[in-house]
C-alpha cells in the first residue's frame, strides 16, 4: 500500500507499513464515513449548494458531531438563553478534501493542524470550520495517534475527553479516505 498523501520530513505517517501490528487493546475505534451533505440535509450544504462530499467522524460507534452537539448546545443556551433550543445543531460535518488535508497535515510538525489543532467539524449554518468548530490537538507515538486537549475555536469551553487510536487502524482509515478522493476526482 505504501505512503498515503504527500508528507515532508521524518514522521510516522510516511513510515506506514501495512504489515505492522500492534494490539488495539484499550484503544478508541475511529471510522470515517463519506456522505452527501445535501441528501443528509446539512443546513450549510442546502444554503450553499455544493457537489462536495462530507466526512462523518465516528468514534467508538458514535458520530463525533452528535457528541459535540449534545455537549455544546446546552452550554450555548446557558450563555444565550434567548437563542434557539437545545435540539438545534451547532455543528455540521466538514467537507471531505478539507478534513483529509487536515488529518494528513497534522503529521507534520510546524504545520497549522499539528501546532494549532485539527478542526474536526464545521458551522452548521455556513459550513466553515473557522466560524464554529471543536478543535483536537494531535499527538502520536510509535503505536498510537492521540486526539486530546480539545477546545472550541471561539469559546472558552472545556472538554473532558481525549481519544487514543491504534496508529495502524488510523492509517487504514486515511487510506480509505484517500482512495475515495482519488476515485471521486477521476469521475
Amino acid at each position: 500500500m505504501g505512503v498515503v498523501g504527500e508528507t515532508k520530513g521524518d514522521n510516522a505517517y510516511s513510515d506506514y507499513k501495512e504489515d505492522a501490528t500492534i494490539s488495539p487493546e484499550n484503544c478508541d475505534v475511529i471510522h470515517f464515513e463519506v456522505f452527501n451533505p445535501v441528501k443528509a440535509k446539512e443546513e450549510w450544504a442546502i444554503s450553499f449548494p455544493t457537489n462536495c462530499k462530507s466526512v462523518r467522524i465516528v468514534i467508538n460507534g458514535e458520530d463525533f458531531c452528535d457528541i459535540a452537539n449534545k455537549m455544546d448546545c446546552e452550554r450555548f443556551l446557558k450563555e444565550n438563553p434567548c437563542c434557539g433550543n437545545a435540539n438545534e445543531p451547532m455543528y455540521g460535518h466538514g467537507e471531505l478534501r478539507w478534513i483529509y488535508d487536515g488529518l494528513i497535515e497534522a503529521f507534520t510538525e510546524g504545520s497549522y493542524a499539528h501546532d494549532c489543532g485539527l478542526e474536526l467539524l464545521c458551522c452548521w449554518e455556513c459550513g466553515d470550520a473557522g466560524c464554529w468548530s471543536v478543535v483536537a490537538h494531535f499527538r502520536q507515538d510509535e503505536n498510537y495517534v492521540y486526539w486530546e486537549n480539545f477546545e472550541h475555536n471561539h469559546r472558552d469551553w472545556e472538554y473532558d475527553f481525549s481519544f487514543r487510536f491504534s496508529k495502524i487502524d488510523y492509517y487504514k482509515e486515511l487510506v480509505a479516505l484517500k482512495a475515495y478522493l482519488e476515485g471521486s476526482s477521476a469521475q
